[in-house]
């Protein structure tokens, strides 16, 4: 059995649409519920349902009414509660818009820094040949120049993408 333990850091919304969007939200986290499972959420409408819905997986979330341009001095306050949990992998999960009436559940899967760090120095020892359907974690340049960092650089770079993340994921799902 895989020992992982989950944030799920689930941003929810108090505009109009509301209720259907932050419904769906909770019908996913009801279903991907486990004893692993941790909740770090964003937003004032979660301290109304989570608690009740999710007792043993709800820890805290971060109230911002959403009325101020979202900043990623925002988005590194939040990085750094995550910081606070021990966790293996997370999940972002925010309401993607598509168009004016259409908003879909959207998910960010982040690994644990140790495990990313892992993977890019395993996978910086290469042949010297990439696809560019790798994406960028695979660009061998980047890899290359990621494994000559120290540890402390290298966590600013990971904490750096992380916050821009969580700001893309924030913006995305207020529009």
């Amino acid at each position: 059995e895989n020992s992982s333990s989950l944030l799920y850091v689930p941003i929810m919304t108090n505009r109009g649409s509301c209720g259907a969007l932050n419904t769906n939200m909770m019908k996913y986290l009801t279903e991907v519920q486990s004893p692993k499972m941790q909740i770090l959420s964003l937003g004032k409408k979660p301290l109304d349902s989570l608690p009740k819905i999710l007792p043993d997986n709800f820890s805290r979330t971060i109230i911002n009414d959403m009325k101020q341009a979202m900043s990623f001095q925002f988005a590194s306050y939040v990085v750094d509660h995550m910081k606070t949990f021990e966790w293996d992998r997370a999940q972002i999960i925010f309401n993607r818009y598509h168009q004016a009436s259409v908003q879909r559940l959207a998910i960010f899967n982040v690994p644990q820094f140790d495990s990313w760090h892992a993977r890019v120095e395993e996978e910086s020892v290469g042949d010297g040949k990439q696809s560019l359907d790798d994406g960028m974690l695979n660009n061998l340049t980047l890899q290359t120049a990621l494994g000559e960092l120290e540890e402390e650089s290298l966590r600013d770079f990971y904490d750096f993408h992380l916050g821009l993340t969580l700001l893309n994921a924030t913006c995305e799902n207020e529009l």
